[in-house]
């Protein structure tokens, strides 16, 4: 590399080590990073399915008698969960029937209902799941989760792939002063030999 040239044999060996760990250490750490996020993000899907299927079992009752104040209490449940910032029961019309807002969470607009299904916005999770009484799907129920988890955990990993990265980066550094000398000077040998080839016009020299 032309950056590298003007740097002695020795520098160039440990420069050209330590980016290449460095390099795979990076990518390593962007695999296991991007693998555990995918894991998680699957991890918050069945534990908010989870408890949409319990919140809808439990609201099925106040939908068939039309009783949106019972509908209003089962979701008070779900302020037990701290990431769950809204949540709301649609009728079988889609027509909003009871809702649910998490005081530390500001308010925000109700979407229409959809089919069953989850979306992961910027900065939270949404999921539809219909609510069926008698085989009949009598409603269905919308709820809205934070990421505030994940994005605490992929900072964690961040930290760690850091951590891990200057550590590695160091020992390789310590490594690399030790062990080249084994490399560098047969080739400063080699070419100190052929210098005084060329200088002195004597081909008998040999390098050892």
């Amino acid at each position: 590399m032309h950056v590298f040239s003007h740097l002695p044999v020795r520098q160039r060996f440990t420069v050209i080590t330590m980016i290449a760990s460095g390099v795979a250490l990076l990518l390593a750490g962007a695999a296991f990073t991007a693998y555990e996020v995918i894991v998680f993000r699957d991890t918050l899907v069945k534990q908010l399915g989870r408890t949409a299927q319990i919140i809808g079992e439990n609201s099925a009752a106040a939908l068939s008698f039309r009783d949106p104040v019972s509908a209003t209490q089962t979701l008070r449940s779900l302020a037990s969960d701290p990431h769950i910032l809204s949540g709301a029961i649609y009728d079988e019309r889609g027509e909003v029937f009871a809702t649910y807002q998490s005081a530390a969470a500001p308010a925000a607009a109700l979407p229409t209902a959809l089919a069953e299904g989850h979306r992961f916005g910027s900065s939270s999770l949404e999921m539809f799941q219909g609510i069926v009484l008698d085989g009949d799907r009598a409603g269905t129920l919308y709820l809205r989760s934070d990421l505030a988890e994940m994005d605490a955990r992929l900072l964690r990993y961040v930290l760690i792939v850091a951590v891990v990265l200057i550590l590695s980066s160091l020992v390789a550094w310590l490594l690399a002063r030790r062990l080249h000398p084994m490399i560098t000077r047969p080739i400063s040998h080699l070419s100190a030999v052929a210098g005084q080839v060329a200088l002195d016009r004597n081909y008998s020299v040999r390098a050892v």
